[in-house]
């Protein structure tokens, strides 16, 4: 073997070692310094700078719009991480799924959304966290029949990479009015 072929082979090792350890494991955040990026990141489904993140919030956001439709309180808390909370329009926020859970079926049992639009205006995308800003719509009605109730403003929402995929962690609205 030719001392070039040799010389070639010796970076090219170095390269892979070098490309080895940088590809290390991720820590859970524990220690002083360290990303607050959560181990399960380290699969190859996670690219918070892609087209993907988008699409999966977009997910969200509809699937948001389906459980209000369906009066669904399960498929709505779903979006949410396990630690996730709701701002209820009085400003008591709802703390899990659990809760939002039992809340929202309360709320359900007396209105469906009969039309809504969730636009994003903005969303920034930081290690493990998403920001979303935007405007919504809603139409609502009453279960047992009466008159439409429309609810419109502003929203900013916070999404969590959670048990592999990204969850709502923290939602509030702001309606106008």
């Amino acid at each position: 073997m030719s001392r070039r072929v040799r010389a070639g082979l010796a970076v090219a090792g170095l390269l892979c070692a070098l490309a080895l350890s940088a590809c290390g494991s991720r820590s859970n955040g524990g220690g002083s310094g360290s990303a607050r990026v959560p181990a399960d990141l380290d699969s190859m489904a996670f690219h918070p700078e892609s087209a993907q993140v988008r699409a999966d919030i977009d997910s969200g956001n509809a699937q948001y719009i389906q459980a209000w439709k369906l009066g669904s309180a399960d498929l709505f808390a779903k979006i949410f991480a396990i630690d996730g909370e709701l701002t209820r329009r009085d400003g008591t926020r709802l703390h899990g799924r659990d809760t939002i859970t039992a809340y929202m079926g309360n709320v359900f049992a007396q209105w469906r959304m009969r039309h809504a639009t969730i636009t994003t205006r903005e969303l920034r995308v930081d290690g493990d966290r998403a920001y979303e800003s935007g405007t919504y719509l809603f139409e609502m009605v009453p279960v047992k029949g009466g008159a439409a109730r429309v609810d419109s403003g502003q929203f900013a929402q916070v999404w969590k990479y959670n048990e592999g995929q990204w969850r709502m962690w923290r939602n509030d609205l702001k309606p106008r009015g």
